[in-house]
């Protein structure tokens, strides 16, 4: 088994977590949010002294975002030793990841596009802003799948010892439920479920990452046993 290529997949997630928020916070700026209710006129000004920093911020991000490819093929295999092979769960799982990156790496793209030629009108800034923001914490549902088709797996693992911890399935499905609200961020431009509010941001955010390290954690520990599984089988075998 390429356990050692799958131990690297899965530090993937603490990789994303680290460079997404040195990028998109330490570099861009970017934490917390500029209002959904700031004016053009006030975004504008805001790419226009910050435009040089914002790119190599989402730079940053665009490296970290694509580590998410990685972490899923890294939970998608022990999804599948759970189930005995890729079924429905575990492909689901997957799909959904994958769709994840590209909606991740999309928004990263729009930000980098606003700030790219900082001459445009700030209605057009504004736009470009909007429609990274947006989706950015709109496009919950995906991520919301992902959560969900994971705790399946996980809670159908009837071994005496599961390969992945069953506090870990409810742990996704917290994060799942934590993605909700922000779903609905393009109907306010403020308050808790606006893009930089409680709900959509600072609570979306922290079970956004924290799911990457939860995870990585519990991939890293069934790594842990089922080398040591695979250790011990030679011997097994020859009664030894």
């Amino acid at each position: 088994m390429d356990i050692k290529a799958q131990r690297l997949c899965a530090w993937s997630g603490p990789a994303c977590v680290i460079l997404f928020l040195a990028g998109f916070g330490l570099v861009a700026g970017f934490i917390p949010p500029p209002s959904p209710g700031a004016g053009a006129h006030e975004i504008g000004e805001l790419y226009r002294a910050d435009h040089l920093r914002i790119l190599l911020g989402m730079i940053i991000s665009m490296f970290g975002a694509a580590f998410t490819g990685p972490w899923v093929v890294a939970m998608t295999l022990q999804l599948k030793r759970i189930e005995g092979g890729l079924k429905s769960m575990s492909l689901l799982q997957f799909a959904s990841g994958a769709v994840v990156v590209l909606e991740f790496e999309m928004c990263i793209m729009f930000w980098q596009v606003a700030a790219f030629r900082v001459d445009r009108s700030d209605e057009s800034i504004q736009l470009l802003n909007d429609l990274a923001f947006i989706p950015f914490i709109g496009l919950a549902s995906t991520g919301i799948v992902q959560c969900v088709a994971t705790a399946a797996v996980i809670l159908r693992d009837r071994r005496e010892r599961p390969i992945l911890p069953r506090w870990s399935a409810f742990y996704n499905i917290f994060v799942g439920l934590c993605f909700v609200p922000g779903s609905y961020n393009a109907l306010f431009h403020s308050g808790p479920i606006a893009w930089n509010g409680v709900l959509s941001w600072y609570v979306a955010m922290a079970a956004f990452m924290s799911w990457y390290i939860v995870n990585s954690y519990v991939i890293l520990t069934a790594l842990r046993a089922q080398e040591r599984e695979e250790a011990m089988s030679p011997a097994l075998l020859t009664g030894s």
